[in-house]
């Protein structure tokens, strides 16, 4: 905790491209997100599977987790767990390009500024030949990410994994991953 401390203060003494309220609530967020992970969402984003690799990274790393979204919030490359680089995606910063067509407004992204930075960049970590764009992201449009692209992001954050997509494939198999699972706790 008190290195988190430590990090969260040093980033907001520094030079930043954030103005002093997102700086607030950045810090605000990521103390909210290292003690409760569930907190963290997809906002109605396509970034289910990137938001629960950051929920698990949270829970599991919560220093690197701290790192890596002060890292990504400036536009800079970080290091994951598994020794990967991972590059930041800011189309979360660019203003939504999708009208609502019932309000006629503007999508919304109401994820933290950790969640924006981090998932985005996961997703893009995760995708072969495309980027994704938060911002063209409106109720969930994009596509969400396939079990390969799970596997690839999973291994990409936190190293080689024991990860097998093949548990997907009928609900007997789900059944007994998730008895396996609740038994070792």
């Amino acid at each position: 905790a008190k290195k988190i401390g430590d990090l969260l203060m040093n980033h907001f003494k520094s030079n930043s491209r954030l103005n002093l309220e997102e700086k607030k609530g950045l810090i605000k967020d990521l103390i909210n997100e290292t003690a409760i992970p569930p907190s963290v969402t997809q906002g109605g984003k396509g970034t289910c599977a990137a938001c629960a690799v950051q929920m698990r990274l949270a829970i599991q790393q919560p220093l690197k987790y701290t790192q890596m979204a002060l890292d990504l919030i400036e536009g800079k490359n970080t290091t994951s767990v598994g020794n990967t680089t991972i590059k930041p995606n800011d189309t979360w910063r660019n203003p939504p390009r999708i009208v609502d067509e019932k309000t006629g407004r503007k999508a919304s992204d109401d994820r933290s500024l950790s969640s924006k930075a981090l998932q985005n960049a996961f997703m893009n970590e995760a995708l072969t030949f495309s980027n994704y764009k938060s911002n063209n992201d409106y109720n969930n449009s994009e596509p969400g990410l396939s079990i390969g692209q799970q596997e690839k992001l999973l291994t990409k954050v936190f190293g080689k994994q024991s990860f097998d997509a093949d548990y997907w494939s009928t609900g007997e198999s789900k059944f007994s991953y998730l008895e396996d699972e609740i038994s070792r706790g």
